[in-house]
């Protein structure tokens, strides 16, 4: 894990246009994208279950179509 840590690799968002780099600078938009690893494991617990439920009701609904 700490290995993983140790390794940064560049995960700045680059802006392509003066809107989202004022909103960057300005409004505050943070421009990293985020990263499950580093954060605290009830978040990552959290955004793991968020991220199956939603494949899990895509595919409920593709079964659903194709059976009903």
């Amino acid at each position: 894990m700490k290995e993983d840590l140790e390794n940064t690799e560049s995960t700045e968002v680059k802006p392509f246009n003066s809107a989202t780099e004022h909103y960057q600078k300005i409004m505050g938009m943070p421009n990293k994208a985020a990263d499950l690893k580093s954060m605290p494991k009830p978040i990552r617990w959290f955004g793991y279950f968020i991220m199956g439920f939603v494949i899990c009701a895509i595919l409920a609904m593709i079964i659903t179509k194709i059976l009903f």
